[in-house]
């Protein structure tokens, strides 16, 4: 990897952990426990959507991880890092097949994310008890899905003029919508 690069993966991987320490200094949106916006999922959509998946799969795991490691701990991590490579692979199919807005890859995500979640729920418990949540699990996952890909719309339209790539992508955009 280039400097250029693993610089631009390093600003990227702070950021998404900044954004991760603030969300979670923020009153609750629920009373399910661990239920969160995702609001560092946006910044992982972007590097999916600009620069590629291979960056974004390093991301990918390392944001579990390191947020594991510094907020939830093993039991955490696990649920994350399983979310996380099912949102991946889904977004990743999302992005490349289907040719979803960020809006659309990010609702396919975070209700792959939650997939990926009941079935570590469903190994760690022993049981499908966590499944009678799922209707209220998807609707907060769609809803969180929207809300990062529109933030994840808007930080590409500000940030298009700072790499060829991002603009790229925003003039993709804007002519898909033709």
């Amino acid at each position: 990897m280039r400097a250029r690069a693993a610089a631009r993966y390093g600003i990227l991987l702070a950021l998404i952990l900044l954004l991760g320490f603030l969300e979670r200094q923020l009153p609750p949106v629920s009373t399910v426990p661990g239920l969160r916006i995702g609001l560092g999922n946006s910044v992982l959509l972007l590097t999916l959507l600009c620069f590629g998946a291979g960056g974004a799969w390093v991301l990918a795991i390392l944001k579990p991880v390191l947020c594991g490691l510094l907020f939830s701990g093993a039991t955490g991590m696990l649920y994350a890092l399983a979310g996380s490579a099912c949102a991946m692979l889904a977004m990743m199919v999302g992005a490349r097949s289907w040719r979803l807005s960020p809006v659309g890859v990010s609702v396919l995500g975070a209700s792959a994310h939650m997939a990926g979640q009941m079935c570590v729920s469903r190994f760690m418990l022993g049981s499908w008890a966590a499944l009678l949540q799922a209707p209220l699990l998807l609707a907060a996952s769609v809803a969180a899905g929207i809300a990062t890909g529109v933030l994840c719309r808007a930080a590409m339209h500000a940030l298009r003029g700072l790499d060829p790539r991002i603009e790229r992508t925003v003039r993709k955009m804007e002519s898909a919508k033709r």
